[in-house]
């Protein structure tokens, strides 16, 4: 009894405080990489958003009553986003081909759904495989190591030592043949925060509920215009 008190008493983050976490996080690391990029520390804080990005997903995919709503929802969201992010990822990567998270989190709700409509463990493994392949071909951002994450996410269980092998060593795999930075090690923290999750949905009440979907293009648009006004200020 005193142990599942205990442990309901440090669960105390719904899905939704998890969320404003994870965009928090994300606000760091854009404001990070475009202004102050000498400064790691906000870096290394952003490392944390994009696994409770994808955990979120997962949880999404889990619990919606309508899976082509929902990917539609990311989709078009993606869409409406992507010309803004471009314009940002070329201004921190020198890159602007790749499509934006919401593209990643979409292909990663349907890669787990796709998993869900078959039972052997082959298939599930080949059906991931395939979404890898066109998470390279389609060049959404965090590619083919995004989408194990995000399936990754779907089965997770922090009481398994199987499912802790695999996601640290996915990450150290990623890290080692991408020749990343260390910084990307900090993104296993994250699971702390989830470990944190109670169970519940929440945000419901809060009026900021429906705003998640338009609060990233437009963060990364206010960014962009202090950018250039810092820019024009200066020349």
């Amino acid at each position: 009894m005193s142990d599942s008190v205990s442990k309901s008493n440090l669960q105390k983050l719904t899905a939704f405080d998890i969320k404003l976490i994870a965009f928090s996080l994300m606000i760091i690391d854009h404001v990070g990489r475009l202004f102050f990029p000498q400064v790691t520390i906000l870096v290394i804080l952003g490392r944390l958003s994009f696994p409770l990005f994808t955990w979120l997903a997962a949880q999404g995919e889990k619990y919606t009553s309508d899976i082509k709503k929902y990917v539609f929802r990311l989709l078009i969201w993606g869409v409406i986003t992507q010309p803004i992010y471009a314009k940002f990822s070329y201004l921190i990567f020198s890159v602007s081909s790749e499509l934006n998270i919401l593209f990643t989190l979409a292909l990663g709700v349907i890669t787990i759904r796709c998993t869900k409509l078959v039972e052997s463990k082959l298939f599930k493994f080949l059906i991931v495989i395939a979404f890898m392949i066109i998470a390279e071909l389609l060049r959404v951002e965090g590619r083919m190591s995004a989408i194990i994450l995000i399936y990754l996410m779907s089965i997770i269980n922090l009481q398994s030592a199987k499912w802790w092998f695999f996601f640290i060593g996915y990450r150290l795999l990623f890290i080692y043949l991408n020749q990343w930075s260390y910084v990307e090690l900090f993104g296993i923290a994250s699971v702390g925060i989830i470990a944190l999750y109670n169970g519940e949905k929440g945000g419901r009440s809060k009026p900021f509920y429906k705003w998640f979907y338009p609060l990233y293009p437009l963060h990364l648009g206010v960014l962009l215009l202090i950018k250039w006004w810092l820019n024009s200020q200066i020349n």
